[in-house]
């Protein structure tokens, strides 16, 4: 064993790192090398010291922060070294590191390859010509006529997936000799023809809605809605489903004889099978959270967490209803409704995306932020508490769960000369009495403009060294200064611009504070011309006046 390989296995026998190596992945993924700041929020007193203990420092606040150079770095004075953090991490996860982008290319390889593969198949067994060769070309072309159940049977075992195609495949050029002798072939008889098993294309499992994708590719018609339509599409390919099959209507069906449970329920009940129904309260079915319960078993799962929440919210809402509940509860929501598009998939075969156009798959709300200052003041006691203590506790879960828990939408709106691009139009009347006033919603500076200018100063310079970008003037490399910070901001007017800056005029002094958008807004202008940028700005101050360019 190397140095990498015991690296990697002390690492992994130490699940106080476990949290820390998923955040190494998530950055290779992403950028193909683990760089930048590793955040861990929430953390025990035992990732503190066993990270600490990497980095030669100790942390005491639960959400730690730390560059991995660092972390690498403090890894080159331990008993491993030396060592390569790239191998470190593939012996750790027992794979080869791949960014998301390489990951995503390799996996469409795959897939090419094992259609490639059923094709040549097909191919060698009836030529280039039939009728399951065109199937398999256009599925795979076109991502239709079954594609979305053969990728899913593919993830889950790439070998039975092949050998299921292939055996479609038999049935289809079977099928074309069928409808050409107008022979009559029951739907058993047919099944262990083909495959060895009767039951193989039954209605309902994977190779019969396969059977049916090819069915009607063949003979240009839509796939079948209901049974009765499942029947009929059979019928006119040659195949006659089993009589059991058949549509059967039900009158009077009832559980209760005069009050009293039927005998064949009561007995059903007795042996503790599932029930909808509770037997003591004979016109009653079980809660909704349990249904959740017997489906979804883990209690942990972000999917279940979802749902309870969801249902939570279903019991208080008509005693709670306010607007900010919706800025709460949407990222839930969304990911609500991806869950049933998910579940609806794997539990039923159904793609909601062809049932329900995307667009309102995807929730369209209007967001702000709770301030907790104005919630207090706009509802009453009991009203403001439950929204503040409900927004303290899901922060926190949507933190620590996956996008199956919640997802976090951001609504972000701007103004732009480009008509095409608009969601919305609007035009300045010159004739009008009133002039132009913008009003914006009561937020807290303290929140959304909390940097100094040395904050400011200091992280442009991060952003700077992070990208590679040398910021130079008079020919020579220098670092982003506070003369430098004053020439952005008399210049683009980022004082005067509200949304870059807020003035607390407290004293005959005024002190300004900045927002992120400002480091955002700055850094972008430097990263446009870093090798003229300091110069230019200096002589067009000297030949305008300061402000006067619109940073909007």
């Amino acid at each position: 064993m190397n140095n990498n390989e015991a690296c990697a296995e002390y690492f992994r026998g130490n699940s106080a790192y476990r949290r820390c190596f998923s955040e190494f992945e998530k950055k290779w993924k992403t950028y193909g090398k683990v760089t930048g700041i590793i955040t861990l929020k929430n953390t025990s007193e035992e990732e503190r010291r066993a990270i600490g203990g990497i980095l030669g420092k100790t942390f005491y606040e639960n959400t730690i922060r730390f560059p991995f150079a660092e972390f690498e770095k403090g890894l080159q004075y331990t008993k491993f070294a030396p060592v390569d953090f790239e191998q470190v991490l593939e012996a750790y996860f027992g794979r080869k590191m791949l960014t998301t982008q390489e990951r995503q290319k390799e996996a469409e390889r795959g897939k090419a390859d094992f259609f490639e593969t059923v094709e040549s198949y097909l191919t060698e067994c009836t030529g280039p010509d039939s009728i399951a060769v065109s199937w398999l070309q256009d599925m795979f072309s076109q991502k239709k006529y079954g594609y979305q159940t053969v990728i899913r049977e593919y993830g889950r075992d790439r070998e039975k997936t092949e050998k299921l195609l292939k055996t479609v495949g038999k049935a289809i050029l079977l099928l074309e000799d069928i409808r050409e002798t107008e022979e009559e072939y029951p739907l058993a008889v047919f099944s262990a023809e083909v495959s060895g098993n009767p039951h193989y294309f039954d209605q309902g499992t994977t190779g019969g809605q396969l059977l049916v994708h090819g069915m009607c590719y063949a003979t240009e018609e839509d796939y079948p809605a209901n049974a009765h339509q499942w029947r009929e599409l059979l019928l006119s390919n040659g195949i006659v489903p089993d009589n059991i099959s058949s549509i059967v209507h039900i009158y009077g069906l009832r559980l209760q004889v005069d009050g009293d449970w039927h005998p064949a329920y009561d007995t059903f009940c007795r042996r503790q099978e599932e029930a909808v129904y509770y037997m003591d309260k004979k016109n009653r079915t079980i809660s909704l959270e349990n249904c959740v319960q017997k489906v979804f078993t883990n209690e942990k799962a972000p999917l279940r967490k979802n749902l309870e929440k969801v249902i939570e919210l279903r019991n208080t809402s008509t005693h709670f209803i306010t607007e900010e509940y919706e800025a709460l509860y949407v990222p839930l929501l969304q990911a609500c409704v991806f869950n049933f598009v998910d579940k609806m998939k794997e539990f039923h075969n159904i793609d909601m995306t062809e049932v329900i156009p995307e667009n309102f798959i995807t929730l369209s709300v209007r967001l702000r932020s709770l301030d907790e200052t104005e919630i207090r003041g706009k509802y009453t006691e009991q009203v403001a508490e439950k929204l503040i203590m409900a927004q303290k506790q899901l922060d926190p879960m949507i933190d620590e769960n996956n996008s199956s828990f919640a997802i976090r939408i951001e609504h972000l709106h701007y103004n732009t000369k480009k008509r095409e691009e608009a969601t919305e139009l609007y035009y300045i009347d010159k004739e009008a009495e009133e002039g132009v006033r913008i009003i914006h919603d009561v937020k807290n500076p303290n929140d959304t403009h909390k940097y100094n200018a040395k904050f400011c100063i200091k992280e442009i310079n991060k952003r700077i060294e992070k990208a590679g970008i040398e910021l130079r003037y008079n020919n020579a490399v220098v670092k982003f200064n506070q003369y430098h910070f004053q020439l952005f901001t008399n210049y683009f007017g980022i004082k005067e611009n509200d949304r870059f800056c807020f003035v607390y005029e407290v004293s005959t002094q005024p002190q300004y504070s900045y927002s992120q958008q400002a480091i955002d807004f700055i850094f972008n202008e430097i990263k446009k011309a870093p090798d003229t940028i300091i110069g230019d700005l200096k002589d067009k101050i000297k030949k305008s006046t300061p402000g006067a360019k619109d940073s909007k």
